[in-house]
């Protein structure tokens, strides 16, 4: 007898299908002939975590698992990357010395290696300076928190939409000033604002909308010990803290079918009045310090119909950390 539990384990979840026994999922599956469009979802890549911890790390570690990573990507079909934020090991408190060499290390990377598109987010390890304590940052800087990145991605905006095929893809900026801590995981009310409108104006387009963070998921529960005190206690940190505002635009708009993530380096997919939310591994695992729990190098494999049917794979780059 299938189970629930046995079916979610072993049956890819296609978003928009009522949940089926094992055999009727096997027959309505996607099917065999190529989906009508498959990027890679590459995030939390950490590049140059080795720069800063050369003695624990090798040199070359991380720039040699980024080099696999975007060809294996590439050797599965991928039409296009998405990247999904925190690119860099640490500018949020290191110094302009520390940073530079991560940024031009690493845009070179995927200069040399991307031969698809690329699509950029930005993640809390990517911001310089937020710390101005231990960066020695004033906050004056020409290219203090989020403009350096931008600059070095060719970012004009840090949120923004673009379409491929019949599909609607959206990027938003969810790294937010924190009062109490070093950052928060929301949108600012002017990019809620462009997002509502943007939504309303693509509403005949299935559509995918990439953050760093999660805006829901299961994998923030298994950040650290967060029930010790006998309750879950999940970080603002770690996972959308507007995720109510987020249910109550995707029932407006339910042409929104696929919400990717990263930030906790672990993997879950997350079925929700409609919405699938697929959370996917980190590219440098643990931060190249081995597998981040159960999870090895890899990055998602996103294939997409034009009917709004979505698949996501987590798939393993083949770089060797454990």
């Amino acid at each position: 007898m299938t189970t629930r539990r046995t079916l979610l384990k072993t049956v890819p979840f296609l978003a928009g299908l009522p949940l089926l026994s094992r055999a009727e999922a096997q027959l309505t599956a996607p099917p065999a002939s190529r989906p009508d469009l498959i990027l890679a979802h590459l995030t939390d890549i950490h590049f140059g975590a080795d720069l800063l911890d050369k003695d624990r790390l090798k040199p070359g570690l991380s720039a040699e698992g980024l080099t696999v990573a975007l060809r294996h990507a590439q050797s599965q079909g991928a039409q296009f990357i998405l990247q999904g934020g925190d690119l860099l090991a640490e500018a949020f408190n290191k110094p302009a010395s520390v940073v530079e060499p991560q940024m031009k290390g690493v845009v070179e990377i995927f200069r040399r290696e991307a031969k698809v598109p690329v699509y950029h987010a930005i993640g809390n390890h990517d911001i310089w300076g937020w710390d101005k304590k231990s960066s020695g940052t004033t906050g004056q800087e020409p290219l203090w928190g989020k403009q350096w990145i931008m600059q070095a991605l060719g970012l004009r905006e840090r949120y923004y939409s673009f379409d491929k095929g019949a599909w609607h893809f959206v990027v938003i900026d969810d790294i937010q000033p924190g009062e109490d801590r070093d950052y928060i995981v929301k949108l600012d009310e002017d990019q809620f604002t462009w997002l509502k409108d943007d939504l309303s104006a693509n509403k005949s387009k299935p559509t995918l909308i990439l953050s760093h963070a999660p805006i829901l998921g299961v994998s923030p529960f298994f950040d650290g010990s967060n029930n010790l005190n006998g309750d879950w206690k999940i970080s603002g940190s770690n996972i959308h803290i507007d995720a109510p505002r987020f249910k109550s635009l995707f029932k407006k708009n339910p042409q929104v079918k696929l919400c990717l993530s990263g930030h906790t380096h672990l993997i879950d997919q997350v079925l929700y009045n409609g919405v699938q939310y697929a959370n996917d591994g980190a590219v440098s695992a643990a931060s190249w310090y081995g597998n981040m729990q159960e999870t090895v190098p890899g990055y998602g494999l996103v294939r997409l119909w034009n009917d709004g049917r979505v698949q996501v794979e987590y798939v393993a780059s083949g770089f060797k950390l454990e």
